[in-house]
């Protein structure tokens, strides 16, 4: 399984060649890239296939020109392919991307977070404490690990996939969570127990309460918080569809409302999207999300991937996206375009009072998101989108929706 992912030594030249002074280089986030080691085509895949050696090698090599020395790698889940096999195969698919990742960014420090693919025992399946989550931690530790920078990760991950990081800017803490025991699609399949959603939400709480005196805290996970809105705009019985449960949703929302707690931005991915999203109906209350696109185009997205420009007060000033689209990569869209000046409520707030009136706006919003590709987004219509980037509740995406 290791000898199935080739070494890309363009990707390994560029990250070598990458000297002390490329510190200022955007941070990187990926997500779901879905790799597929039993795929052993030589042409980049597209709607209908997750990511193969080629689609790995292109992107690795584009995210490696598009910041060569990156502080930050952060990988928001599903780094393995759909309906991939149980068993051993799946640790091993992990631990070879970390050789790869790890030969493509020889002094990024990474964030890993694990997906509902990424599991031993199926979708949804994580199971804590087992031999995969050793596996994986023991893959990955020195990359999560570079510089000191998470002394605990082995320890931590290994439980339920958590861990605290400190990030390369003064005050700046990461708390990683494996959301996937929170989902509404989450199955105790392989033997753990039936209170692993709480127990997980415990091993949460307290690595939230060890980022003191941190100033400002990163959650990185893989589902978003709120609404569902790429399944349907309304269930059956005419109510929204949740991302995770009802229970597990409340309390992560109080602990990210705690003033304590510091958090200033959330990460994750699932969606194969790029979005925005806010954590609170109450803006006042609500930190800013930022949903990364996927590198599989299995669900008719572009293959993208983010780069951050992280100010020294840990907020993040700008996003671009970069896709492959017409066979090359290119740089897709920043928040420049849309009018915002960092990744922060009030411009996300703003951004959605000015895309009821301005039909350009839209269609530039609609072409991040689908990075390239195409969505259900361009039948169904902006609306639902925007309200489940707004609104957390049913009630407040209900309203949203039946407003002008």
């Amino acid at each position: 399984m290791l000898g199935v992912i080739r070494i890309l030594s363009c990707a390994a030249l560029f990250a070598l060649a990458a000297g002390a002074g490329a510190a200022a280089s955007p941070w990187l986030v990926i997500s779901d890239v879905h790799y597929d080691p039993a795929d052993s085509a030589t042409a980049i895949p597209g709607i209908g296939r997750d990511t193969n050696g080629a689609l790995l090698d292109s992107m690795l090599a584009e995210a490696a020109r598009v910041s060569p020395d990156p502080p930050v790698v952060i990988l928001t889940g599903d780094s393995l392919a759909h309906h991939f096999p149980t068993g051993a195969a799946a640790a091993e698919t992990m631990a070879a991307l970390a050789m790869r990742f790890n030969t493509t960014f020889p002094h990024a420090q990474f964030v890993l977070t694990l997906g509902n693919n990424d599991a031993a025992c199926g979708d949804y399946a994580v199971t804590p404490n087992d031999a995969f989550l050793s596996a994986v931690a023991a893959a990955w530790a020195p990359l999560v690990n570079r510089r000191n920078a998470a002394p605990a990760f082995a320890t931590t991950f290994a439980r339920f996939g958590g861990y605290v990081t400190t990030l390369p800017i003064p005050g700046l803490k990461a708390v990683v969570a494996d959301d996937t025991f929170w989902s509404t699609k989450y199955e105790d399949s392989c033997g753990g127990s039936s209170d692993a959603p709480a127990r997980a939400m415990t091993d949460f709480r307290r690595l939230l309460a060890a980022t003191a005196p941190a100033e400002h805290v990163w959650l990185v996970m893989h589902v978003p918080i709120g609404i569902n809105a790429a399944s349907n705009p309304l269930n059956k019985k005419g109510k929204p569809s949740n991302y995770l449960r009802g229970a597990s949703q409340k309390t992560l929302l109080a602990a990210i409302r705690a003033p304590a707690a510091h958090v200033a931005l959330l990460l994750v991915g699932h969606t194969h999207r790029f979005a925005f999203r806010l954590s609170d109906d109450d803006p006042s209350r609500a930190r800013p999300v930022l949903v990364a696109p996927a590198v599989s185009p299995i669900y008719g997205n572009g293959p993208s991937f983010l780069a951050l420009d992280v100010a020294q007060d840990g907020g993040v000033d700008n996003v671009v996206e970069y896709s492959f689209a017409s066979g090359a990569w290119r740089r897709e869209g920043d928040l420049r375009e849309l009018g915002m000046t960092r990744l922060g409520v009030a411009d996300i707030v703003a951004l959605g009072g000015r895309l009821g009136g301005d039909e350009r706006l839209r269609r530039r919003v609609l072409d991040l998101y689908e990075g390239g590709g195409l969505t259900e987004a361009r039948f169904t219509g902006w609306q639902p989108y925007w309200c489940a980037a707004r609104f957390v509740s049913a009630t407040g995406y209900a309203a949203c929706l039946a407003s002008p």
